[in-house]
């Protein structure tokens, strides 16, 4: 993991299609004490850049987090991500949103890069274990994704805000 000062990743969907991106996760955490962003995008190689900021203070050098970070991709992440880039019809499995949006609550935005095209999916994290529908397997692949994304971000927001 290398560390670079901080500046935003995800200029528009024409940069991200004329890249080598293969997929980017937009994040906030809605409007509470930290509140939390995050953009990761990951290129062809599952390299990632994240691009992490909280309003909360740092323990250790009283500043706020902003920070940039690059390195390998975790490999559930990975694996999960490398399995819905693979699929020929993802675009027909995979629903515009999930959950239900209100405002100031957390959500994420993903974009996959698929045959040249942006698949876009929205990820409202309001009551989300409450839905009425049953997910296909793609949308169970595309769940777990989510969550893994959200653990091994909380993760490096514990360490940055205490290093």
């Amino acid at each position: 993991m290398r560390l670079k000062p901080s500046v935003s990743i995800y200029a528009s969907d024409k940069v991200f299609l004329d890249s080598d991106f293969i997929f980017l996760f937009s994040y906030t955490d809605g409007f509470n004490r930290r509140l939390l962003n995050v953009e990761l995008v990951i290129d062809k190689d599952y390299n990632y850049e994240l691009f992490l900021k909280s309003y909360e203070i740092n323990h250790e050098t009283g500043k706020h987090i902003n920070t940039t970070i690059k390195g390998d991709i975790p490999i559930e992440i990975k694996n999960t991500l490398t399995f819905l880039l693979s699929l020929k019809n993802i675009e027909k499995n995979l629903r515009h949103s999930f959950g239900y949006h209100a405002e100031d609550i957390p959500y994420c935005i993903y974009k996959f890069k698929v045959n040249n095209k942006i698949q876009n999916t929205y990820y409202y994290l309001f009551n989300p274990e409450n839905r009425k529908q049953e997910l296909n397997l793609v949308e169970q692949e595309f769940d777990k994704l989510n969550k893994d994304i959200l653990i091994w971000i909380e993760k490096l927001y514990k360490f940055f805000s205490v290093n």
